[in-house]
């Protein structure tokens, strides 16, 4: 009887170690400032419109702050994005992103590539609304470099 609670402690033990440590959390390589600049795939749109400046602030605690053009970021969050090896945020965005153009898209998604250095690429989607929309604008985006802030 006693060397079975021995092993199972002895288990335990191990389970512990081996299966209860936590890996760091790879969103630790956003925490700080970014700031970037997107243009949209659709060419007649981006000659209309222009580019777009996003400012990202990711606090350690993974929290989002942003702005995209004139628009700041509401209920925003950074997950990992598993499927293109790099991270999502979404949020939705008060205020008009171009305020001098007919434009109303009130969600963004921007899936950013895993920085090298102090470079970083993505790409955004502009939508009507969180869930599906066909008239969604996508772009691409490119961070700054540090020294370029």
């Amino acid at each position: 009887m006693n060397r079975h609670i021995f092993y199972s402690g002895i288990l335990l033990i191990i389970n512990v170690f081996v299966f209860g440590q936590n890996e760091p959390d790879s969103r630790d390589v956003l925490v700080g400032s970014l700031s970037g600049e997107g243009r949209f795939y659709n060419v007649q749109f981006q000659a209309e419109v222009g580019s777009v400046a996003f400012q990202l602030e990711v606090a350690p605690d993974y929290s989002v702050a942003g702005k995209v053009g004139n628009a700041l970021f509401k209920n925003s969050t950074l997950e990992i994005d598993n499927w293109n090896k790099g991270f999502s945020v979404q949020c939705k965005v008060q205020g008009s992103i171009f305020p001098d153009k007919n434009f109303h898209k009130k969600c963004l998604i921007l899936l950013l590539n895993v920085p090298v250095g102090d470079q970083a690429a993505g790409d955004f989607h502009m939508k009507s609304n969180c869930t599906f929309d066909l008239w969604m604008q996508p772009g691409d985006f490119i961070k700054f470099p540090d020294e370029d802030l």
